[in-house]
């Protein structure tokens, strides 16, 4: 059974529900939690910070079992990896946003490249489109 998930984050489409997923999939384990968020320059903007992602997802029976860490580094995919070697994860956990297909034709995708390059498993997430 997974010990530590590390759940990557990149700050811009918390998805609420998709946390909750994790929880509820993984719980009966009881794994430690590290919510990870990359940052590849020094002058990101972000929608959300680590502070506001605790204060949402924080709950008294799972307080103990979960991290926060801010990563810095050119090469995001890498640094990802890296800190999930680092940690022990047993598991990289990781949200796909929905994204036109205009938006994938041209942006490149952080998920796929981590996929690739990932020595340990790896659990996408796919974003819900949002109605309204």
């Amino acid at each position: 059974p997974p010990n530590r998930l590390c759940y990557a984050t990149d700050l811009q489409h918390l998805d609420p529900f998709s946390i909750s997923d994790v929880f509820d999939l993984f719980g009966p384990f009881e794994p430690v939690v590290d919510f990870a968020h990359v940052a590849t320059s020094e002058n990101e903007k972000t929608e959300f910070n680590l502070s506001l992602l605790r204060k949402a997802i924080d709950r008294p029976e799972i307080h103990d079992r979960l991290d926060f860490t801010s990563l810095y580094g050119e090469d995001g995919e890498e640094t990802l990896l890296w800190h999930t070697r680092l940690s022990n994860a047993d598991l990289l956990v990781m949200n796909r946003p929905h994204r036109g297909w205009l938006e994938r034709l041209w942006r490149r995708s952080f998920t796929k490249n981590v996929m690739l390059k990932a020595e340990l498993p790896l659990l996408i997430l796919h974003g819900r489109e949002r109605e309204g």
